[in-house]
């Protein structure tokens, strides 16, 4: 399964944030322009119910905002290696799960939609850590400092940039790899993992601690991978 979906730090979606479509979707990617993009996810300050599958939130970019990675394969060939940078995803301790394609229901209440995701793609395991994104970008931006805490006080524009850096990394590029941000769709349908409820593992809150980080009870990031997966 994959760690922290409901809560750790917020995480960026590469749509712009606005309405949802007005009738079933496939392969969505959300508005075409806007002002802000969205985050999912819940964090560590986040009270139970902004945890929630579907939960939506405008724009980030503070303390509890960060990404997690999404792969899909290309058609891209090796070039040199970039100087100074690793190998490979594998080389810095990037795991992925294979998300299959599907459909699902995305959203709840009025905002509930049928959305089909026509290709399978990879979802990563955990959030990028702080030792990750300093390996690719060459800085740690975040707040609450530790190597396997997820990255935090991360922009949009610099998560973007972080995939396209892993994404021309020789090793990566041989493979046809291309690391991006998910879309709002994928990364619902990943949260999900099959179910129709409030959470992943059902409707009840009073089990989100065993997945999640949640509600402000130390105020601030926790190691990656500490919580169930979904």
């Amino acid at each position: 399964g994959l760690h922290a979906m409901h809560g750790n730090i917020l995480e960026w979606c590469e749509d712009w944030y606005g309405e949802y479509p007005s009738g079933a979707a496939t392969d969505p990617t959300g508005p075409t322009s806007g002002s802000t993009r969205v985050s999912r996810g819940g964090s560590f300050g986040n009270l139970a119910a902004a945890c929630r599958s579907a939960n939506r939130f405008e724009g980030g970019s503070n303390v509890s905002t960060g990404f997690r990675v999404a792969m899909s394969p290309s058609s891209q060939t090796n070039n040199p290696t970039p100087i100074g940078l690793p190998e490979s995803a594998d080389s810095i301790g990037m795991k992925f799960k294979l998300i299959p394609a599907g459909s699902f229901t995305m959203g709840e209440g009025d905002d509930a939609h049928e959305v089909t995701l026509t290709t399978p793609f990879k979802m990563g395991v955990h959030e990028v850590t702080q030792a990750q994104y300093e390996q690719v970008m060459g800085f740690n931006p975040s707040h609450f400092k530790g190597g396997n805490h997820p990255v935090e006080t991360v922009t949009w524009v610099r998560a973007v940039e972080f995939c396209r850096r892993l994404s021309d990394l020789p090793v990566e590029k041989a493979a046809g790899h291309v690391y991006r941000l998910p879309t709002e769709a994928e990364w619902e349908y990943a949260c999900r993992a099959g179910t129709t409820t409030r959470y992943s593992f059902g409707d009840d809150d009073s089990e989100l601690g065993d997945y999640a980080w949640f509600g402000t009870l130390d105020d601030k990031t926790h190691p990656v991978g500490t919580k169930r997966p979904n």
